[in-house]
């Protein structure tokens, strides 16, 4: 939203600020529901991972890479000059460069596919290396899928589409000059408490555990950092009269012993969701927490700095493929986090490679709302090493 838009929001009745949210909403799940959303629910149904072998999921990633491939030769004026003539195998895919955050920003407007509907295309907001936001651009049939594979995660945790829940967020409908309460909006159609982040600090801790206490939410998704922030009150007796089905950490995953003050807080599981705004999840947790990897939606690898692909068990940059949309195409993507491929796989049933030892690389900090080094205060916060 534009700053005079921010005022004008500021300014309305609280009614009227939910009353608008709700209807954003509405627009927004007509968006993503358009076509067969019954279609996407089956293609990322994650009982597909427990009985997939690899090279039925390399078929399909292969399938989806030369799709978009294609497209992007043909229609993409940047694309057209960064993409080989043809994918016959996944390992062609090392013949595309790298796409970086710079490249986002500088060549946004010749990535896309000019012969996509623009009113499909939906605007994800991210930020660059440096801190710098701009607008990321994602196909329908991509964000279509990206809610499949929510709805279908949730529901492994008996949670359903419409239960109450809470999600704390850097969120540009509240003006970060607000100095009073209320520092959240019930978005009314998702049945969603939208809570400020930027407005959680010590002197409004108390009055956000009142509002989780009078909200009795089923589950709870938000950084690793402010959810730290509001365990550690609430441990140290701050409150906590309920308790939630789960706990979600959007991004970093934080250290274990962040994770263990986030469940002994909350008083339930604390689960991760590891992925970035431009391309959404690309691993999520299990009841085990290994961090399995999305391998239907989205293709990842582990370089080293050379890029060249790294052994399992040694760690490397985190780049990943997209393969939900052709609209933008994010061909081998840069995510500014490192991890390593799991030596060993899981028992929790699901086939998919496992992600570990994931981290974001200190020197890629965004500013995300604050100075970098809020940002970077916030990420120690949430290792235990700052109080």
């Amino acid at each position: 939203m534009k700053r005079w838009q921010l005022r004008l929001l500021d300014g309305l009745p609280a009614t009227l600020k939910e009353a608008r949210v709700a209807a954003e909403a509405r627009r927004a799940k007509r968006y993503w529901q358009h076509g067969d959303y019954s279609g996407a629910r089956r293609t990322y149904d994650f009982a597909r991972y427990s009985h997939i072998t690899p090279r039925d999921i390399e078929h399909e990633q292969l399938r989806a890479l030369q799709a978009i491939v294609a497209q992007g030769r043909a229609h993409s004026k940047l694309l057209q000059s960064r993409l080989p003539d043809r994918i016959e195998t996944i390992e062609d895919l090392e013949r595309v460069p790298i796409l970086l955050h710079d490249d986002l920003r500088e060549h946004r407007d010749l990535m896309v596919d000019p012969t996509y509907p623009s009113r499909h295309l939906w605007r994800e907001a991210t930020s660059l290396s440096n801190g710098v936001g701009f607008e990321a651009f994602v196909g329908r049939e991509g964000i279509r899928a990206r809610h499949a594979i929510q709805e279908n995660y949730f529901e492994l945790f008996g949670l359903r589409p419409g239960d109450r829940h809470v999600r704390f967020r850097d969120w540009r409908s509240l003006p970060s000059t607000l100095k009073r309460s209320p520092y959240w909006i019930l978005n009314r159609t998702d049945n969603e408490l939208q809570m400020s982040l930027p407005h959680l600090d010590g002197s409004t801790l108390a009055e956000y555990v009142r509002m989780l206490e009078q909200f009795q939410p089923r589950y709870v998704c938000g950084s690793a950092p402010g959810l730290h922030r509001v365990a550690r009150y609430l441990c140290e007796g701050g409150g906590g009269r309920w308790k939630p089905r789960a706990v979600f950490t959007e991004g970093a995953l934080g250290s274990p012993e962040s994770r263990a003050m986030i469940e002994e807080g909350f008083g339930t599981s604390c689960y991760g969701l590891i992925g970035r705004g431009e391309i959404g999840w690309i691993a999520v947790e299990c009841r085990a927490h290994r961090a399995h990897i999305l391998e239907l939606s989205c293709i990842v690898e582990i370089l080293d700095a050379s890029g060249c692909q790294v052994l399992r068990g040694k760690s490397g940059r985190i780049v990943v493929t997209d393969l939900t949309q052709t609209a933008f195409p994010y061909l081998r993507y840069d995510t500014s986090e490192t991890g390593a491929v799991s030596t060993n796989g899981c028992d929790c049933g699901l086939r998919t490679r496992v992600l570990e030892k994931i981290e974001t690389r200190l020197e890629d900090l965004g500013t995300r709302g604050g100075t970098r080094q809020e940002e970077l205060s916030e990420s120690k916060l949430a290792e235990g090493t700052l109080t």
